[in-house]
């Protein structure tokens, strides 16, 4: 006998962690701030790693401020734009 696969509960309660984890890691990303400052590294070196961090903070409030119907008329508004050459062409009998 095959066993039956158990509910997609499972699912739902891991992308609901992921979020979490998400906003944690923004939290967290102010201790990491103050760990480079107060490592062993260059004037540069640090300065890029604090670019970098303010790129990635930037870049998840952007995402998060979009909410998803804004994506999706944003996605719908790009295909529209293109050239019917990337249109799938109709599929009828023979």
């Amino acid at each position: 006998k095959k066993k039956k696969k158990k509910s997609s509960e499972k699912d739902y309660v891991h992308e609901d962690n992921d979020q979490n984890k998400n906003v944690k890691e923004l939290i967290d990303g102010e201790d990491k701030l103050n760990d480079i400052l107060n490592m062993n590294l260059t004037e540069s070196e640090k300065a890029y790693h604090l670019v970098l961090k303010k790129r990635e903070k930037q870049r998840i409030e952007s995402i998060l401020k979009e909410s998803y119907r804004d994506r999706l008329q944003k996605f719908n508004d790009n295909l529209a734009s293109l050239s019917e050459h990337f249109d799938i062409p109709k599929v009828g009998p023979g």
